[in-house]
């Protein structure tokens, strides 16, 4: 691995030791506040600030993305439900030359069957999307175009001209048999989910579709042959196999044979959306912190934890929609309190955010710089996730030039 990646910066001696697996100490009342961008290259500036007063210990990412040569992914570890790791190993397996993730911060809150809370699309498909509840994300287009917020998210399986659309519910959910408030859920079943669809429930039918190309992903419609009629068996699932799951009756164009076209929306993007994490809830919109009242609509746990001061992971746009913000607070600390969702909101607004979202906190905020944590975890060691937002330079290495 090439040394611009690998090499411990400076900076960390100055910070006392950032992370278990990487520091000794803590930042100190007098420990002095630092920017640092050597190695980063242009468009990325990175920053802590240390206010002992406080006291606060706060570490920003500041990262233009309408750079060509710098993207923003959002990223599942390993490319699987079933793998958990800390977001520096998540940077060190993600490594390619062309394509140097240079930061990275923790993303959304996880469940004990390893699965994000929220939606999640990359690697070419629609992993998950929960539409059950109203629930912040950061979605990324193909021209990289960025949207923070709740999507519409919208699916619909089309049939021949002149048929109407029948909406789809969730993707790769299953709901348990004693979710009886639950509506009846049309589903439709990618390759993420494992090898096969499950068995429809009864009063449903499943049938598969073998699709023109492996991509299905929101804002361009995927085409595809139905293969088998409708039924009630277990159905196979590859990158191009997928699985719908209807409640009955279906209409009679859904056979053997017939054309259809999945189509998932995200109107808020204009291009085809490349990369979608969730998080929650919404702290910052057109400027203005938005409360706990957005916090209510996005989850119980989320108005719950609103107003304690933990540590914290946010993300956020300045004006120009193209300059992102990452942010992470520590907490739980001597040297650093942590914040509330109010004061996570008024630190972005002072780094120039004006739309800002909260991801997953506590013994979660990570921030990685240069292959290192910088933060120090709020635990014995950083903790094992599913899901994080890497930031990446494109493009051959440079030369690395001695000054010595």
């Amino acid at each position: 691995m090439n040394s611009l990646f690998t090499r411990v910066p400076a900076y960390l001696s100055i910070l006392a030791a950032a992370a278990v697996s990487v520091h000794a100490g803590e930042p100190s009342a007098d420990s002095p506040s630092r920017l640092w961008s050597d190695g980063l290259g242009p468009g990325v500036e990175y920053t802590f600030e240390n206010r002992p007063e406080v006291p606060l210990a706060i570490y920003t990412l500041t990262v233009d993305t309408s750079r060509e040569d710098i993207v923003m992914e959002p990223y599942l570890t390993d490319g699987t439900f079933d793998t958990r790791r800390p977001v520096h190993r998540v940077v060190e397996r993600a490594y390619e030359p062309e394509a140097r993730p240079f930061g990275a911060i923790n993303a959304d809150y996880g469940s004990v069957r390893n699965r994000p809370h929220g939606p999640f699309v990359g690697q070419g498909t629609t992993w998950l999307h929960p539409t059950t509840i109203e629930r912040s994300s950061v979605c990324v287009d193909e021209h990289g175009n960025i949207f923070l917020g709740a999507p519409r998210f919208e699916a619909h399986l089309r049939g021949p001209e002149g048929t109407t659309p029948i909406e789809l519910d969730v993707v790769n959910v299953q709901f348990r048999a004693e979710d009886r408030d639950l509506p009846p859920a049309n589903t439709l079943f990618t390759w993420p989910l494992g090898p096969e669809a499950p068995e429809p429930p009864e009063g449903f039918l499943s049938f598969p579709v073998e699709l023109d190309g492996e991509e299905l992903l929101p804002n361009a419609p995927a085409s595809g042959t139905v293969t088998a009629s409708p039924g009630t068996e277990a159905l196979p699932l590859d990158k191009k196999r997928i699985a719908i799951k209807l409640e009955e009756p279906l209409p009679e164009w859904i056979d053997e044979g017939a054309t259809i076209t999945v189509d998932i929306a995200v109107p808020e993007l204009p291009g085809k959306v490349v990369g979608m994490v969730g998080g929650g809830p919404l702290i910052l919109k057109d400027g203005e912190i938005l409360g706990p009242e957005r916090a209510r609509v996005e989850g119980e746990f989320m108005e719950r934890f609103y107003p304690q001061r933990h540590p914290r992971t946010a993300i956020g746009l300045k004006e120009d929609g193209k300059t992102v913000i990452a942010m992470v607070v520590d907490g739980r600390r001597d040297h650093s309190r942590g914040v509330t969702l109010d004061e996570l909101a008024e630190l972005m607004k002072e780094k120039g955010a004006v739309t800002a979202m909260n991801l997953d906190g506590g013994g979660s905020s990570t921030m990685v710089v240069q292959g290192e944590i910088v933060n120090i975890v709020a635990g014995s060691r950083p903790r094992a996730l599913a899901t994080s937002i890497l930031f990446r330079r494109l493009g051959p290495l440079e030369p690395q030039i001695s000054t010595e």
